[in-house]
């Protein structure tokens, strides 16, 4: 069931009370909750018992738009490992419903394996049953994050930059699809993806004018990504970021990075930096962000040494956090 009312936020706070120290955090978790910035659902018995929840976000791919985000999944350790694993099916399950509804086709995880009880979750995850496929061993993607302090610090920088080039947050996407669907196909190019490439312009344009009728109780933010561009004084579309609010329950609203792109001429004269620096603006005003998360290719080692400058986190190094995703194939395959 989803999770959707006062009786049910106070039964996932109590589970999660270790975390959850202060009642400040679990004041902000109530409200976040009915604004809508993420959403829940319950695994229940007969006797309407809690035997697992998964938290989730919408979120966005730039090749293939809709996506859903699973930030905590919890299965109750009082069964044998064999009922841990039925609990789950039946979230995955309800999940992938969720997904095909409302057109959403990818399912990430990004799912550290430092203690034994993510480790036998990664277990179940890769059993023949659900076949979730880790992206950091097939694809080498690794996990980053620039935690509040780094955030605030960064976000602050005084940096100056060639007059010749304006950050613009888009109003209308309309103005602008064609152009950023450009980039993000220069993107795929770039990283060997092509085949990944399916965005489409009309796509860019309907999920950034959010009707908040397709998917239900989404309130205050409803859109599914935001976008920042860079102009030059031709007033051409040189760079671009999407980004939009992910969630953890202990910190709250964060902001996850899908892209930061400037054209590779435009490059080495501290454009991406201020570039960067304003889109971390934009997700401390727009959605309170206390962490930034976003993945990078392995091979990438100019990106990593640019965001290891500004004190970013490597997680996939420091915490084992691996990338997980159902694909829409196996989103549609299930029954």
């Amino acid at each position: 069931i989803q999770v959707e009312n006062d009786d049910h936020i106070n039964k996932l706070i109590e589970l999660n009370q270790k975390i959850l120290k202060t009642e400040s955090i679990r004041s902000n978790i109530k409200s976040d909750y009915k604004n809508g910035y993420f959403k829940a659902f319950f695994c229940l018995n007969e006797e309407n018992n809690i035997n697992g929840y998964v938290i989730i976000t919408n979120g966005y791919s730039t090749w293939q738009h809709r996506i859903v985000f699973i930030e905590k999944l919890w299965l109750n350790k009082n069964f044998d490992l064999e009922v841990q694993f039925e609990i789950l099916q039946v979230i995955i399950n309800g999940l992938f419903d969720y997904a095909r509804k409302n057109f959403l086709n990818r399912i990430n995880f990004n799912l550290s394996l430092e203690s034994e009880e993510n480790q036998k979750l990664y277990e179940f995850f890769s059993s023949p049953e659900l076949q979730i496929a880790n992206l950091t061993i097939l694809e080498k993607w690794l996990i980053f994050e620039m935690q509040y302090d780094a955030l605030n610090e960064f976000a602050n920088l005084n940096i100056i930059t060639n007059n010749d080039y304006r950050v613009v947050k888009v109003e209308s996407m309309e103005n602008y699809a064609d152009s950023v669907r450009e980039l993000i196909r220069e993107i795929a190019l770039f990283e060997n993806l092509e085949d990944q490439f399916e965005t489409k312009s009309e796509l860019l344009i309907r999920d950034y004018n959010f009707d908040e009728e397709i998917l239900d109780k989404l309130t205050v933010y409803s859109r599914f990504y935001e976008c920042m561009i860079v102009l030059n004084k031709e007033n051409q579309v040189i760079g671009y970021a999407i980004y939009f609010m992910n969630y953890d329950l202990d910190r709250g609203r964060g902001c996850y990075l899908e892209d930061l792109y400037i054209q590779e001429k435009y490059r080495k004269q501290g454009l991406g930096t201020y570039f960067w620096c304003r889109v971390a603006n934009d997700a401390f005003e727009n959605f309170g962000a206390k962490f930034m998360q976003w993945s990078v290719l392995e091979w990438n080692k100019p990106a990593i040494q640019f965001y290891l400058k500004y004190k970013s986190i490597n997680l996939t190094e420091s915490k084992k956090v691996n990338f997980l995703r159902f694909t829409r194939e196996r989103i549609h395959s299930w029954f």
